[in-house]
Formats: C-alpha cells, sequence, structure tokens
C-alpha cells in the first residue's frame, strides 16, 4: 500500500513542488482542458498547480481520484494472477506453502461516470442531422442508451421481434441471459419507430438486429462508441454509451424513483449494485433532510400528511 500511494503521489506531482507535464497533459486531453502554460518554463509544474487550483480543481481532483482507482485495479488483477499461480503450486504439490497470501492489496474504490444534464441530453438529441445517413439510426441508438438506459450491449443486441413500441416497452436480453422488459417512453419510441420503418431500410439488412451499420451487417461496439462520441464528446469529451445509462439512472433517482424499481429497470442483480451506480447531488439531499427531520420541517411528520 506504502508502494502504490508513493507511485501515485510521485507520478502526479504535488503543489508545493509542482505538476509533472505527462500528467497533466493526460488530464486536460480527458476533459478537453487548455492549460496556458509555457511548456518551455523551468517552473511551469508550480504554474500547472496554481492555475489548476484557480479554475480546474474539483475536476483535477476528481480525474486523480478515477486515474488512482484504476490503478489500482491493474495492480488487483497482477496480484490475483500472482496468488492462483502460487495456489495452483500448492495445490500440486510442488510447494508447502502459499508465500502469495501474505500479499497485501488496498481495497479499490467504486469511480462513477460523469453524468449529462437534462439539458445536455436534449442538446446532443436536437444536434444529431436527421437528414443526414446515419442520422436516424444514431438517434434511435442514443434514445435506447438514454430512453430506456439499456448498455451498449443490450441496444446492438436487440432484434426487431424484441421491439413492443407501440405497448411502450422493449424486451432485453441482459448479462447472464436474463431477459427483463424496459418501459420505453412515446418520443424515444417514436423516433426508434422512424428509425425502422424509414433509414433501416436503405441499409439493405442482412440479419434481423434492429441497429445496422451501414452495409446492412450488425453494428460493432467499436462503432456504437464511436457514434456515441461523434454525437455527444461537445457536451463531454469524456462521454461513452455507460454515460447516458448512468445519467438515465441519476436523472430517475433525483426525480425520486424507488430505489428497487430502478434496480427492475437497470437490470442488476442486486440493490448493493445499484446504489454504487446511482448517486444523489448535494441539493436535493440537503432538501430531503430539511422535509423530514423534525427539528428541520417545524415538527411536522411528513409520513403523516394525507
Amino acid at each position: 500500500c506504502f508502494y502504490l500511494t508513493q507511485h501515485t503521489s510521485l507520478w502526479f506531482g504535488d503543489p508545493e513542488s509542482g505538476y509533472n507535464d505527462y500528467a497533466v497533459d493526460t488530464f486536460t486531453k480527458a476533459k478537453g482542458i487548455k492549460v496556458p502554460v509555457d511548456r518551455k518554463d523551468p517552473l511551469r509544474g508550480k504554474a500547472y498547480a496554481k492555475w489548476l487550483r484557480e479554475n480546474a480543481w474539483d475536476k483535477w481532483v476528481q480525474w486523480r481520484c478515477d486515474y488512482t482507482t484504476a490503478f489500482y485495479a491493474q495492480v488487483a488483477r497482477k496480484l490475483a494472477a500472482v496468488r492462483s499461480f502460487f495456489a495452483l503450486l500448492l495445490a500440486d504439490g510442488e510447494r508447502p506453502d502459499n508465500p502469495a497470501e501474505l500479499l497485501l492489496s488496498r481495497r479499490k474504490g467504486r469511480s462513477l461516470p460523469d453524468v449529462l444534464g437534462v439539458d445536455q441530453v436534449e442538446r446532443i438529441l436536437d444536434g444529431i442531422d436527421l437528414g443526414e445517413r446515419g442520422g436516424l439510426r444514431d438517434r434511435a441508438l442514443i434514445e435506447l442508451l438514454y430512453g430506456a438506459g439499456l448498455r451498449i450491449s443490450e441496444a446492438l443486441s436487440l432484434t426487431l421481434e424484441q421491439l413492443r413500441l407501440d405497448e411502450g416497452w422493449i424486451l432485453v436480453q441482459g448479462k447472464g441471459s436474463k431477459q427483463r422488459l424496459a418501459p420505453i417512453g412515446p418520443n424515444a419510441a417514436a423516433m426508434i419507430e422512424r428509425y425502422r420503418t424509414e433509414e433501416r431500410p436503405l441499409f439493405e439488412p442482412k440479419c434481423d438486429l434492429l441497429v445496422l451499420n451501414q452495409r446492412g451487417g450488425p453494428l460493432s461496439r467499436v462503432a456504437g462508441w464511436n457514434i456515441v462520441k461523434k454525437r455527444g464528446e461537445a457536451e463531454l469529451p469524456s462521454i461513452s454509451p455507460h454515460t447516458f445509462r448512468h445519467s438515465y439512472a441519476t436523472h430517475l433517482l433525483e426525480g425520486g424513483i424507488d430505489l428497487r424499481v430502478l434496480q427492475e429497470l437497470l437490470g442488476h442483480a442486486s440493490v448493493t449494485t445499484t446504489q454504487l451506480y446511482t448517486h444523489l447531488d448535494r441539493r436535493r439531499l440537503q432538501e430531503t433532510h430539511r422535509r423530514f427531520h423534525p427539528r428541520e420541517n417545524g415538527g411536522r411528520n411528513p409520513g403523516a400528511e394525507s
């Protein structure tokens, strides 16, 4: 643990001695930020620190946390391989003990993807030119990710038979071959139906999948990611298909949906996953506290209101 902490601290640098070029470059590329610091300045490390503190400190701290989490995850995978190797030697009688049991690993945190605001989602959807080739397809894909909260793999594996758009449902094949019914709103359903009837036939379909490439075959996962990046990176440089699913969950939770219901909508086997996957903004937490705490709501009991 000491080594890991020292590694990340040395790699990033610190506010006193300054941050290093590679760490700042990696951060700015990930967030689409330009730092106005002269790269020839021998004291640029401290200049980085000053500019970040004044202009992007929250983003810098969050990015460092995410990077460190990913680094610990990488180390944990390597440690798991070492433990498995020595466990096999022990089971085969090649060793009398398992020295890997003495290895300690730091518990890694859970990083959450960025969340789009409702206005950002609307700008992304409205910004797609439905008249260009592939425009309706791209719009329909994003409607599936945000309107129904699907994983990219679920959206790309949807067949025409799984659509119940007139009833407001989609039959989703989720993780572990588990099926669930995902509700879809009328606006999203109408756009998906428009793609299905107007543009999809132009691709000369060679399979019964809903989302196709322009040659009529299955759209690859990489191509799906590229569509999302193309359509949404102006709003969020780090955007991914999962950003829409997480935004879907967050917006529903902020709207007051029950956590158990959200669990069913997302297709999570355990509500614990849903709790880690979603979060509430501070303002809503404060409003909820003021509403329900007996010393903050004038002594009223909201649960007793009819």
